[in-house]
């Protein structure tokens, strides 16, 4: 079962991977292409929120299971992503493989936080977001702040 707790890395993945799809130069004369791409990641991050206790992912394996609600069909993901499902045979941008990236990138987010680049300290370690009559005044090179 899929469950996005920190919803605040989560939102900071998803649109990392819309803006590397936006700067892509690969992109630059497909832009049918691109709006498929972008396409996949919304409706991935749609379906993940919705249906996500129907999905299932093992790091260690890179593999990604998704029941499929409208299909009623079971989808297997390995590490090269490939799995059969109608838009893959037809040769379409699938959500199946946006929302194993998004995952596998959340996944490894939540397991180490201090190396994945998407460290969320919570409010809580930075006071500067308090209000003022909450923080704790500091020192700072002989400057209080």
């Amino acid at each position: 079962m899929i469950a996005i707790e920190n919803r605040t890395v989560f939102a900071a993945i998803v649109s990392e991977s819309i803006e590397k799809v936006q700067h892509n130069r690969a992109f630059n004369f497909n832009e049918a292409h691109k709006k498929s791409v972008i396409n996949a990641i919304s409706k991935a991050v749609i379906r993940i929120r919705e249906q996500g206790e129907f999905m299932t992912y093992e790091p260690a394996a890179d593999r990604f299971l998704i029941w499929s609600q409208s299909s009623n069909l079971v989808y297997e993901l390995g590490p090269d992503g490939r799995h059969g499902c109608m838009a893959e045979l037809q040769g379409a941008v699938c959500w199946h493989k946006a929302a194993k990236r998004l995952i596998a990138l959340y996944t490894a987010a939540m397991l180490d936080p201090f190396t994945s680049g998407y460290f969320d300290p919570g409010d809580e370690a930075m006071p500067y977001l308090q209000p003022e009559d909450e923080r704790k005044r500091e020192s700072c090179g002989g400057v209080w702040i």
